[in-house]
């Protein structure tokens, strides 16, 4: 199968019609690895985050603690703690804090429960990726059911 070589198009892309399908399959696996590498990066920039907002959350179990611990009768309820906003601290009443502190702990449970949808989506994602016909066996998941026998002969067939 000879080709003729031309020069790039002036986009600077080489014209598709030109490549053998082995180039074609080559640039196909390339671009599914990029895409599997991008979509590690952002497990484990995701992973990263979920690390942050589980210690924030067991720092805000922490302070929840804490606040049980000064004073556990109802009437020290009405008791005045400082709370730190930033970089300021401020005096409110201590049912107010502990709402507050709960309402974070909820909305870090939120954000925690759809940064794991996202991560198992994308771990599904990796894993449609890295499943190919063509690719045989690339993992102990993918031998599950298979009999040793069935393994030997497509070890042979292979030629591997």
């Amino acid at each position: 199968m000879e080709r003729q070589h031309r020069e790039p198009s002036a986009g600077g892309k080489a014209d598709l019609k030109e490549l053998s399908v082995r180039e074609l399959n080559v640039v196909a696996e390339h671009r599914k690895r990029v895409e599997m590498e991008v979509l590690g990066e952002a497990i484990l920039t995701a992973k990263h985050q979920s690390v942050e907002f589980d210690r924030k959350r067991q720092t805000n179990r922490e302070a929840l603690a804490g606040i049980r611990r000064l004073d556990p009768t109802p009437a020290g309820s009405g008791k005045e703690l400082y709370y730190c906003i930033g970089d300021l601290f401020i005096k409110v009443p201590r049912t107010l804090v502990e709402k507050q502190i709960r309402l974070e702990q909820q909305q870090i449970d939120e954000e925690l429960d759809v940064l794991r949808a996202d991560m198992k989506q994308k771990i599904s994602q990796i894993a449609d990726l890295e499943k190919d016909p063509r690719a045989g066996v690339r993992s102990f998941n993918d031998l599950s059911g298979v009999h040793p026998s069935q393994l030997h002969s497509n070890l042979r067939s292979t030629g591997k």
